[in-house]
């Protein structure tokens, strides 16, 4: 299936900067989409998976997986649930604040928080990276409009982070030739004090 194979390219391209995060941890999907990404992630490496988004777009493989519809700005678990949370692609698409989201999904981890996101890179076409997202979600969401609302820079990003009462633990940058950078951050909640 074409969808799973974009799929599965994605998770490799990001799988050797977090796999030791979420190996034997419990595990929360943010904005899980169709879940797949999870899916294959749970198959790759030893985790307790749940998902939430906005909607229940899952696909039927991932059915058997705990899910809970989140609202808009609210995720509906109890503090420190999980400990990790894995946020991929997800901060150009919000129509709330970043720094609202993250203070949220800080709230319910307790360790770390994977935040995989595409950022602004010097001589991209942001005209072409919104038009490549959109075909991109229309194949993975059918249905579902999602546009991008805005595209930030990795300065920009860093300061949602900082705002949100997060650290950065770790960060690299996944580079696609003619298109956006992805970052991957690692993140923990800031030291008491720091």
């Amino acid at each position: 299936m074409e969808i799973d194979k974009f799929i599965k390219k994605s998770n490799d391209m990001f799988f050797p900067y977090i796999e030791k995060y979420i190996r034997n941890k419990s595990v929360l999907d943010v904005g899980c989409g169709s879940g797949l990404s999870a899916l294959f992630l749970f198959k790759q490496v030893p985790c307790k998976i749940a998902l939430t988004d906005i909607e229940d777009l899952r696909d039927k493989r991932v059915r058997n997986l705990p899910f809970k519809l989140a609202s808009k700005n609210k995720l509906s678990y109890e503090n420190d649930s999980f400990d990790v949370l894995i946020i991929q692609m997800i901060l150009h698409h919000l129509k709330i604040d970043p720094v609202t989201f993250l203070k949220e999904a800080y709230r319910v981890t307790k360790e770390y928080i994977i935040l995989i996101e595409e950022v602004l890179t010097e001589g991209i076409d942001v005209k072409e990276a919104m038009r490549i997202d959109k075909e991109v979600n229309k194949k993975l969401h059918p249905g579902l409009s999602s546009p991008v609302q805005r595209f930030f820079s990795e300065e920009e990003v860093k300061q949602f982070i900082k705002k949100a009462g997060l650290q950065i633990k770790k960060e690299d940058i996944v580079l696609v030739k003619g298109y956006l950078s992805f970052k991957v951050f690692i993140l923990t909640k800031r030291a008491q004090g720091n």
